[in-house]
This record gives structure tokens, sequence and C-alpha cells, in this order.
């Protein structure tokens, strides 16, 4: 249904077109098992396969049956994530008959094979997902091979007004072939980590999937507070200061395309002394994005000193900054990591011809997704 998901189902029950369309996108084989017309909008799953051999040597690699992810460190998350076969991420946008249509919601599930684990048995914390496995057993997808399925959901245009099975059924096959467009978001990729030591220092940097050589430059290091306590009458209180390094990057890019983080998480919130009462404030995450004082409001140009690569004139380069995570007292060194931001995988079009199969559509078949 338009406003479901894997787990549990709305009132807009849509209407099954399968179309089984397949294709290649980073790397990675996908299917498009079926598309649903639901009066407010058009549904869509995406599923992606991967060999079971794959997602095996993985779990193993990062011991990932035995060791909980909140035991990792941030740089160790980062890889884990970037590494995973089934992590992706993505956004879609549909166009039907020239009008652009608008996504509104997605959701996601993925199926681990048996064969995954040794003696076929899963962890506790890995068991089947019985949704997943519903969608395999409806579309006759492969249950020995591993799944990340999306499900994406797009609202009509005001001025195709609400389905119905008798107004639809041939206008779907007038309006002309379905186009979809992907893009994936952005994957962190960890470089270095470094300790901000002095201003003026300087880091080499590599790339560690193209091997590109960058040279970061420290200009400022500064400790900044956040504003008073949010919440006063909480039992709670929370850190308040953080580091603030200021920094260039030669040869330069964009904020999208590279930052720092703080390695560590920063302190958590904690009981005020003498205070009681109930705790309203468990778990709040450390990381705050703040207004810097005294700071850039976006990056900003400083000239370099000459030196044999810029000889002849300073050279102008462009100053960002980053923000350690929060504290109640804010470490004499913190160690930060480079990160750089990619798509890993080119955006692409995917066509669905007008001529789907509709049988299944035509003989009208409600569909409980």
């Amino acid at each position: 249904s338009y406003d479901g998901s894997f787990w549990h189902a709305g009132e807009d029950t849509g209407r099954e077109v399968p179309v089984r369309k397949e294709f290649l996108w980073g790397r990675k084989k996908w299917v498009i098992p079926a598309l649903y017309l639901c009066q407010k909008g058009l549904v869509i799953d995406f599923c992606m396969e991967v060999e079971s051999a794959e997602l095996k040597t993985f779990i193993e690699k990062w011991d990932l049956v035995r060791t909980a992810c909140d035991r990792r460190s941030r740089e160790q998350l980062l890889k884990l994530h970037l590494e995973h076969p089934l992590d992706v991420s993505f956004s879609s946008h549909v166009s039907l008959n020239g009008k652009e249509l608008k996504s509104e919601h997605s959701c996601a599930v993925s199926w681990l094979p048996e064969a995954c684990f040794p003696g076929s048995r899963f962890p506790d914390k890995m068991t089947p997902n019985p949704e997943a496995k519903a969608a395999l057993d409806h579309y006759g997808l492969d249950r020995d091979k591993a799944w990340s399925i999306h499900r994406h959901a797009y609202r009509w245009t005001p001025d195709m007004g609400p389905f119905t099975p008798e107004a639809w059924r041939e206008s779907l096959k007038a309006a002309g072939p379905l186009f979809i467009r992907l893009e994936r978001d952005r994957e962190s990729i960890p470089a270095e980590s470094f300790t901000a030591l002095d201003i003026g220092q300087r880091v080499p940097i590599r790339h560690p999937l193209t091997g590109a050589e960058y040279l970061l430059t420290v200009h400022d290091i500064r400790s900044e507070s956040l504003p008073p306590d949010p919440f006063p009458d909480s039992c709670m209180e929370f850190p308040g200061h953080c580091t603030v390094v200021f920094y260039s990057l030669q040869p330069d890019l964009p904020n999208q395309d590279f930052h720092l983080l703080d390695c560590a998480e920063g302190d958590a919130p904690r009981r005020k002394k003498g205070a009681s009462g109930s705790v309203k404030y468990a778990s709040v995450s450390s990381t705050i994005f703040i207004g810097i004082p005294g700071g850039t409001e976006g990056p900003a140009a400083i000239l370099l000193p000459d030196d044999a690569k810029h000889s002849g004139a300073a050279a102008r380069a462009t100053l960002h900054n980053s923000c350690s995570s929060v504290y109640f007292e804010t470490p004499e060194q913190l160690q930060w990591l480079a990160v750089f931001c990619e798509k890993l995988a080119e955006d692409i079009t995917v066509e669905v011809p007008a001529d789907v199969d509709v049988a299944g559509y035509s003989t009208g078949r409600d569909s409980k997704t």
C-alpha cells in the first residue's frame, strides 16, 4: 500500500503491475520485480542481489557474529559501512508521461542467507527477517543469495487525479515508458587520523581509493562553548565544550567532498549532582552542530605564503573548519580523522517500457505490500 511499509499494511492498497526489470548498478545486479498503483501514488520495489560468499567474507572479516558495532571506533564503523555489501542508500526520481512524481517516503529490509553463517546457524542478532523473506517469496527471488530490498513511494501529480482501475488500465499503456533516475548518496571514506597540535602544522593526506595526495594545513585551533543548558529543568546536565579546527587543503576540495571528524564520541549527558526524579534524556547524541563565534559562515579565502610550490606569488586557498564532539571538559589533544565523501556509483536512468506485462494488473490483484 502507499502509506504502508514492509512491517505494516496501510489503507491505500495498490494494484500490482509485474515488471521484472533487471539492470546493473554499482557492480551489482538489481531487479525491479513490480510496480504498485495506488490511489495516492506509485510504489516501486528495488532489489539488489549480493552473492552469499561475498557477504560471508565480510561477516567473517569484521567478526560480526561475536562483536557488537557499539564496541567499535568511529573510524572502524565508517570502514565497516563502506565495505558492507548490503549497505547502500540512494534517492530516486520518477518521470511518467513527462511528469515528475515526487518521492515521499521509503524503507528497506535485508535478507541474509544461511550460507553466510557457520553450520547454517543464525546468531540471535542476525535471525532471518520475516518481512524480507515474504518479499523474496512473493517475487520468486533466490533465497540462497543476499538481498537489500528498498521500497520507494511517489505521489501522483495533482492533474493525474486519484487512481482507479478503470481509468488507469489503458492510460498506463498510453503514458509511454517510465523513467526512473537513481542517484547514490555520498559515502564516507576514512583516510588518515592525526592529532592537531600546532598552528601551521601540515599533514599529508592520501585518498584511500584513488591514491590522490593532499596537504592539510592547520591555521587555527579554538576552544568554544555552547549556549547555556537547553533543558534547565532537567535532572540531567549536558556537555558544553568543543574544539574547532580551521584548515586549508591543497589541492582544495569543497566541503561536501572532505571534512574532519573527531575520532572520539564525546561525553554523554549525566545526572546533575543532587538531582532527583526520572531521567528524561537518557540518550542524547554527543555531536552537536553549532555556530562558531568569530568563525566563518562558509569557506573563506586566505593567502598561503610563498614556497617552492608557489614561487613568485602567494597562492590563494580556502579556509574550512570542523567542530569536535562535545565534552564537559575538552581534552588537551584530539585525534582527528580525515574523511572523503564521494558517490561510489554513477547516477543512472532505468527505463521501464510502456509494454510491460499488465496481465496481472488487468486481471486485478490487490497487494498487501
